[in-house]
């Protein structure tokens, strides 16, 4: 009596006459893994990230930063760098990160509320932590 595949090993391969073979390439995308839930191992990635808290500035710091900028806007650090350390907000959920730029100031943009440096970068004046010379 034969048990398993012992009946199956002396059997000679069948081959169809009317379908033509299938390349092993072809045979092998039939088995490839299936994802059912596209995106899950991105969304749990960023659950899982982790941010910081926006930093409420005391008053001697809100103050601070009120006299440079009025100083910045006279003209007084003009050509000079400055150091801005700020908050970042993050795009996609609540918090942010801390970042700091090194830069000279191009100009206060008053209408859209954000200090313009030369080559470009735009900080959030509601954003700044602190401002200082480099």
């Amino acid at each position: 009596m034969m048990t398993g595949y012992e009946e199956l090993m002396g059997m000679e391969h069948r081959v169809s006459r009317r379908r033509a073979h299938m390349p092993p390439k072809v045979r092998a995308a039939q088995f490839s893994p299936f994802a059912a839930l596209t995106g899950y191992d991105r969304c749990i990635e960023e659950t899982q990230r982790l941010t910081d808290a926006r930093p409420v500035l005391c008053e001697d710091a809100a103050a601070e930063i009120d006299r440079m900028l009025g100083m910045m806007m006279e003209g007084e650090f003009e050509g000079e760098k400055l150091r801005i350390d700020y908050f970042v907000p993050d795009k996609t959920k609540a918090g942010g990160s801390f970042g700091f730029f090194t830069g000279t100031l191009r100009v206060i943009d008053a209408y859209s509320g954000q200090l313009v440096f030369h080559g470009g970068k735009r900080i959030n004046i509601s954003d700044l932590l602190s401002i200082t010379i480099a």
